[in-house]
């Protein structure tokens, strides 16, 4: 009885650990890429501005995460049908920001899964 309780606990945290990527609109760089191509969409960047100013991708508007009032930002910028591309530095600020997108009826929300490091790690460019 006790083995199959360790396993069933080793179970559940090696498969906890993908859960990231398995979240529906969480996706690599080259497919980030190729969508922002394909999508008219907007490219939000949501680290703070001396973050962006370090270097974001090309076209990318700054809409820091930290703001109190980030959602209503993105509410009032953005219509919930529009493709809307979010990264940060390590993808957990913009996977919380999706979620909440998604909760507020956003239906086109892509996150960049490792955030700008994996942008830059495929050999995409930034400004």
């Amino acid at each position: 009885m006790r083995l199959t309780l360790n396993f069933i606990f080793l179970l559940v945290i090696l498969t906890s650990g993908c859960s990231i990527a398995q979240e529906p609109g969480n996706i690599d760089a080259k497919e980030f890429s190729r969508l922002i191509n394909e999508k008219n969409g907007v490219v939000i960047d949501i680290r703070t501005p001396e973050e962006f100013s370090t270097g974001h991708i090309p076209g990318a508007v700054n809409i820091n995460y930290y703001n109190e009032d980030f959602l209503q930002q993105i509410v009032k910028q953005f219509s919930n049908d529009m493709p809307l591309f979010l990264y940060c530095a390590s993808a957990n600020r913009s996977t919380k920001a999706m979620k909440q997108m998604k909760e507020n009826n956003f239906t086109q929300v892509y996150n960049l899964i490792k955030g700008i490091p994996a942008w830059k790690e495929a050999g995409f460019e930034t400004e």
